[in-house]
């Protein structure tokens, strides 16, 4: 999810892009071990031009 999402689609506070390396492995590490689901998958279409495909995650406090 990480490489794949910019950083202005993070939630607030969430992630800080100034990790170092050894920080940001360990948060990697963490992250792959939520339970996620994905709910919906579209492809941005804006003004006739094709973006990349999104999908939105649910992230269940509960189950974490």
């Amino acid at each position: 999810m990480q490489s794949k999402c910019s950083l202005s689609g993070w939630p607030e506070g969430f992630y800080k892009p100034d990790l170092n390396e050894q920080e940001d492995k360990a948060f990697d590490a963490e992250l792959n071990k939520l339970k996620m689901y994905k709910i919906a998958a579209f492809t941005h279409i804006y003004n006739g031009k094709t973006f990349d495909p999104y999908s939105i995650l649910r992230v269940p406090f509960e189950e974490n």
